[in-house]
């Protein structure tokens, strides 16, 4: 629900996204990365989706690959291994 209330913006090359949430209810987290998820890339390497959580709204979605670089192909949503921490 956070997300249809949320202006976004990219925030570096590998695709990560900055949120600002106007209204809507805040989530009851206990972390502030409460969700991860990972993916391979077009050459192999894993890449990392970690979502931020900022006093109950969503702040950031972070990318990134193991051992640097640029994330090379977004993955798809079905790619996705989900990790609820």
């Amino acid at each position: 629900m956070q997300a249809s209330r949320a202006t976004v913006r990219q925030i570096d090359a590998d695709g990560s996204l900055e949120f600002w949430v106007t209204g809507g209810v805040p989530a009851e987290v206990v972390r502030r990365i409460p969700v991860e998820a990972e993916a391979v890339d077009s050459d192999g390497a894993t890449i990392h989706l970690l979502l931020h959580v900022v006093d109950g709204l969503m702040n950031e979605l972070e990318l990134y690959r193991d051992g640097g670089g640029t994330v090379r192909r977004m993955p798809a949503a079905e790619d996705l291994r989900i990790l609820v921490l």
